[in-house]
């Protein structure tokens, strides 16, 4: 999952899906390099997947979209 504003995310989806899937972003060594040079090592971090994908789904069951996570 990339940095992202989980209500954003469901907003602007909310008209044109009827399903989210959320997956993990494979962190090569060049990614967790680039994260940690911009200063978003949090976003590296099991919890903020974890929780990010709970506040999507969520979001997504108030407005009948389902939202299934494919890690």
């Amino acid at each position: 999952m990339l940095p992202l504003d989980p209500q954003r995310l469901v907003d602007s989806l909310a008209q044109a899906v009827d399903c989210i899937l959320i997956d993990r972003l494979n962190y090569s060594g060049r990614i967790r390099y680039l994260y940690k040079k911009q200063h978003l090592e949090r976003y590296l971090n099991e919890a903020y997947f974890e929780e990010s994908a709970k506040t999507i789904e969520d979001l997504g069951n108030m407005r009948d979209i389902t939202v299934e996570a494919v890690f």
